[in-house]
């Protein structure tokens, strides 16, 4: 039997192979693919044609917007102009409150450990840069998105190509499927197709390497699961009083408590823990019994 330990990368998983190693536990490899689809609503159209099919409500307040930011865009957008400059004088413009956060940026973009600049402005204010930031990054890339829809070109960090009159917009809603439908949203589908590599450890070797094991967790918290399972083992086999009924052994596994941790244990998971045991040469299992080896 194995323990699911995860899904790596290829390179990651080389890393965890050789952490079980360290902790005296074998490892088995799968390669899987991984298929994860996101579904995606959006308007689209000429700015004048949406404002008049949606008069009222958060989707016309959101179209005034994007209109207010396009509007700023014709202020700023010349031929040529550098992507990092018509970022910074954007944001200047329409999230003012950016400024503030300058100082932080440069000493992020100079590579400053982040614990340095943690020390240096305090954790609440570096939280608050990184939700600003993620705001900041989220309009940003659509504004792009945008600005491509209407023939702006982008080269070797250059923007190119003339404004339009006015603007196509393509703006993507955070809405349930009833209310797409009542919206008449478009939907837009992305399907995502990984390669990752699962990797098992084998549940014997958790049994017997306990001690290599803790140290291992010691390190490294992420294997915590190995050390459960082993103690999970012991503690099954402890419930064992030198043989018993099978079926009167499930009422007692299935649900066990030591100090604050409470165990629960489905049936089928049950019996692979006591085949795996059984493989150890801890118990045999014979005609509906439960026998300890000594």
């Amino acid at each position: 039997m194995r323990l699911f330990i995860g899904s790596f990368a290829e390179n990651v998983a080389d890393r965890v192979i050789e952490d079980l190693r360290k902790g005296g536990v074998r490892a088995e490899l799968r390669h899987s693919l991984y298929i994860n689809s996101m579904v995606r609503y959006y308007i689209e159209g000429k700015i004048k044609e949406l404002k008049e099919k949606y008069k009222e409500g958060e989707i016309c307040e959101l179209i005034k917007k994007w209109e207010n930011y396009l509007q700023k865009v014709k202020e700023i957008y010349v031929d040529g102009m550098d992507e990092k400059e018509f970022r910074k004088k954007f944001l200047e413009v329409v999230m003012p409150e950016s400024k503030k956060y300058d100082e932080i940026r440069e000493l992020i973009e100079k590579d400053v450990d982040i614990e340095e600049i943690e020390e240096k402005f305090g954790k609440e204010k570096l939280d608050e840069f990184g939700k600003h930031f993620m705001e900041e990054l989220n309009l940003v890339n659509q504004l792009h998105t945008i600005l491509e829809l209407n023939g702006i070109k982008y080269e070797k960090g250059k923007m190119h190509g003339k404004l339009p009159d006015e603007f196509t917009l393509k703006i993507y809603l955070d809405i349930e499927d009833e209310e797409a439908e009542e919206y008449n949203a478009k939907t837009e589908m992305k399907i995502f197709v990984d390669k990752k590599i699962d990797v098992y450890a084998n549940l014997i070797d958790t049994i017997y390497e306990i001690r290599k094991i803790e140290r291992l967790c010691q390190e490294k918290r992420e294997y915590t699961p190995l050390l459960l399972i082993a103690d999970i083992i012991w503690m099954v086999k402890d419930k064992i009083e030198n043989k018993i009924d099978l079926e009167k052994f499930k009422s007692k596994a299935l649900h066990m408590e030591e100090g604050n941790k409470e165990i629960i244990i489905n049936e089928n998971a049950l019996l692979e823990i006591l085949k795996t045991m059984e493989k150890a040469e801890l118990i045999k299992i014979k005609k509906g019994k439960i026998v300890l080896k000594s």
